[in-house]
């Protein structure tokens, strides 16, 4: 007995769209795109740079941040935390105290006034995010700063 096997050729599938449906995707396709532009640039950037460091984003979205550095020798601040945050008024006027704990880059943790804090750090100190980290349930960015050096912050004390 003798069969013939037949040889079957497959085609690659194809759909059929009508042009005005197809202009309608495209054009959806566009008010998307610039729907995403305007909410990219309307979006909160330290967001943004959290969620990509979270989700293995490939590259930062902000690429350049300044340094909090404190005092006259300039050590840089790793974190600050507001520790009393007091403020009433009398018939004597405003009273305030606000007390912020600051880490330094060597370790040292002080505790100075607000109005201190504020008068005595400086931001003049800018670097580039070169990498990030997630390491016990926190984000830290890798920053290079202008002469070189690199260090470790949290995500949430860049400015």
């Amino acid at each position: 007995m003798d069969k013939k096997i037949k040889k079957v050729e497959v085609k690659e599938e194809m759909v059929e769209v009508s042009k005005v449906d197809m202009n309608a995707v495209l054009q959806k396709l566009e008010d998307n795109k610039k729907d995403i532009a305007m909410l990219l640039d309307a979006a909160d950037k330290g967001r943004i740079a959290k969620y990509n460091a979270m989700h293995g984003g490939d590259k930062p979205l902000i690429r350049k941040v300044k340094v909090s550095r404190w005092g006259k020798n300039g050590e840089i601040i790793t974190s600050w935390k507001m520790l009393i945050n007091e403020s009433y008024v009398d018939v004597k006027g405003i009273h305030e105290k606000q007390i912020v704990e600051i880490k330094l880059e060597s370790g040292e943790l002080k505790q100075v006034d607000l109005v201190d804090f504020y008068r005595t750090v400086s931001k003049e100190t800018s670097g580039e995010i070169i990498g990030s980290k997630n390491e016990g349930g926190k984000e830290y960015a890798i920053i290079e700063l202008e002469d070189g050096k690199k260090i470790e912050l949290e995500l949430r004390v860049l400015n």
